[in-house]
This record gives C-alpha cells, sequence and structure tokens, in this order.
C-alpha cells in the first residue's frame, strides 16, 4: 500500500505510532503539506500512490476561515479527480475549535467524499448520523495506547520527591495544553470543594507550547499522581485518557463521547448535567484508596491490550478492503 498521509501532527504521537507499526509491514506512508498540497498529491499519482489519509481537516487553516473552507473543498475535490481512496479518520466529530464557517457543513462534504471513515467507536459514528453526515464505509478501530513509547522508569516515591509532594498526600493531576473544551476552570472550582490540606492539584503543561511537559518528564507527574481528572466538556476521542492508562494511572472523566465506553474498572465517570458531578468520583477516589489502585492495576492492563500492530494491521485490511470491493 502506498498513502498520503495529511496533515503532520508532531505534537500528537498517534500518526508517529500507527505509521510506524504500518511501515513495519512493508506499506509506503508520505507526508503532504499545505503550502505545495496540490502538486505534492499529483505527484504522489505519478508514483503509485493510491490512498490519501486525513486525519484533522482544520489544518487546512492558515488565515481567514472562508479561505480555508474554498481550500478544503479545492483540496476533497482534487483528491477525488484524481483517483485516491480517500480514508478519513474521525478523531473529534467536529472541530474543537471553529475551522471554518459552517464547520457542519463542511464536516458533510468530507463524509461524503471519504470512501472511507475510521471511527474509535460506534458512538462516533452515531453522532456523525446525527448531523447528517452518514458514512457509505465505515470501520471502528480502537485508538491505540501509548505503553511504552515514554520513559517510566522512576518510583512514585522519586517522583513526588522532585515535585516537593509528601508520600502521604492525595494528589489530583490535569496534564496537557489548556483549552476551554478541556474543562480546567470547573475542575479548579471542583477542587477548592475538597481541598482539605492532605490533598493537592497539579496542573501541568499550561497555554501555548512553551508549556508542553518534556517526554521524559511526563513519568514524574504521572508516577507522582494517584488519579488524573479529565473534566472535559465535550470530547470525542481522548489521547489524554489512553496516555493516562498507559502510565497505570485511572481517569475521572465526564460520560461524553467515546470516554464513556472505557470500562468502569479504569474509569471514575460522572454526568456533566448532574450539579456538582465532579465532585461525587473525586470524592470517591481519595476516600477509598483500594478501590483506587484496583482500577489503576486494571488501566495498565487495559492499555497494554492496544497495541499498534494490531491497529495497524486492521487499519491495512479496512483500506485493502476497499479495492478489492471497487
Amino acid at each position: 500500500m502506498k498513502m498520503l498521509v495529511f496533515p503532520r501532527e508532531a505534537k500528537n504521537p498517534y500518526q508517529n505510532l500507527l505509521y510506524r507499526a504500518m511501515r513495519a509491514r512493508g506499506d509506503t506512508i508520505r507526508y503532504v503539506g499545505l503550502l505545495t498540497f496540490l502538486p505534492q498529491i499529483f505527484l504522489g499519482r505519478l508514483l503509485g500512490y493510491d490512498v490519501f489519509h486525513l486525519h484533522w481537516a482544520n489544518a487546512f487553516l492558515l488565515r481567514s476561515k472562508r479561505e480555508a473552507y474554498w481550500r478544503y473543498l479545492l483540496c476533497l475535490k482534487a483528491i477525488k479527480l484524481l483517483g485516491y481512496k480517500l480514508v478519513w479518520t474521525a478523531h473529534n466529530v467536529l472541530p474543537h475549535e471553529p475551522a471554518f464557517p459552517d464547520d457542519i457543513a463542511a464536516r458533510r462534504k468530507l463524509v461524503d467524499a471519504a470512501d472511507l471513515v475510521i471511527a474509535h467507536s460506534e458512538l462516533t459514528l452515531q453522532r456523525l448520523r446525527e448531523i447528517g453526515a452518514e458514512p457509505k464505509r465505515s470501520v471502528i478501530i480502537p485508538h491505540g495506547s501509548y505503553v511504552g513509547m515514554y520513559p517510566d522508569t522512576i518510583s512514585r516515591a522519586t517522583a513526588r520527591n522532585k515535585l516537593g509532594l509528601a508520600a502521604e498526600t492525595f494528589v489530583y493531576l490535569f496534564l496537557g495544553t489548556v483549552r476551554e473544551y478541556k474543562g480546567l476552570n470547573d475542575l479548579l472550582v471542583a477542587y477548592e470543594k475538597i481541598k482539605n490540606g492532605k490533598n493537592k492539584l497539579i496542573v501541568a503543561g499550561m497555554g501555548s507550547s512553551a508549556g508542553y511537559i518534556p517526554d521524559d518528564d511526563l513519568q514524574t507527574y504521572f508516577n507522582a499522581a494517584d488519579v488524573v481528572v479529565l473534566p472535559f466538556k465535550e470530547v470525542s476521542t481522548s489521547g489524554s485518557a489512553l496516555l493516562a492508562l498507559s502510565f497505570g494511572r485511572a481517569v475521572i472523566v465526564p460520560r461524553l463521547g467515546d470516554l464513556d465506553n472505557l470500562p468502569d474498572a479504569v474509569a471514575y465517570k460522572y454526568s456533566p448535567q448532574e450539579s456538582d458531578g465532579l465532585l461525587r468520583p473525586m470524592r470517591d477516589a481519595e476516600q477509598d484508596v483500594a478501590l483506587l489502585r484496583q482500577k489503576s492495576r486494571a488501566a495498565l492492563r487495559y492499555a497494554e491490550e492496544l497495541g499498534w500492530p494490531l491497529i495497524a494491521r486492521r487499519t491495512h485490511e479496512a483500506i485493502e478492503d476497499l479495492f478489492a470491493n471497487s
């Protein structure tokens, strides 16, 4: 298989892990840049590439949303005219922040053009249907985990010593860039209500790219934490949750998107519509440490089952089926 990919998201390891495993199977993968998009896909066809894998459509935005929308439509049209099989992985039903003047209409255009939509759960496909975007062909392939990708060699005691945390302190962790949809303000409000001198909330990875946590330091925060809190206001798939599970940490998550499909054995769940809903699982995690440790052990086992070789094989087979049935 020879496949072009757009965009390349360097800060998200999803693509590196997927394509490393696909290349190990013998597939050829090549990224396309936005500024030379059209000549690259034309050259790609001359070189025998016949699959185009699109991930995040908001990458078409350079200046205005209107300009981005016409660029997006032109690129979709060119992909189809050149005879590529267009595959879209639906990481999100809609962008977290507006990318086009009408993101729902743009999504319908994409799903209509796509030969295959890859979703991480049935719920994502259901939500696409709800906005009038019915894939002609779809497949559910779970998001892979990050087990073994990052250093994980230091102990809980060493991690806490680095952060100046006492051994007996109960630690909640929020890790990631701060964006409105991630619900940090809700977490801060909830924490103020349960703050008791025996617990701490760590917020790591603030704001812009300058606030990113280096890969080697992730283990410090996860291994120091007792539980990871992800109070999303809206979400489809969460790599943040899988990252926490990959470090053997149970998560506190809302019943939204694919997070609601996480096994109860690895997650504390709450309804975001419930008044003070976030407080209950935060209290539960702190008050029953034995259950929390049980969930954390199950979290690592769950993450270990989501290996990338399996996901690469299923992705390859789903795309190969497009040619077998065309």
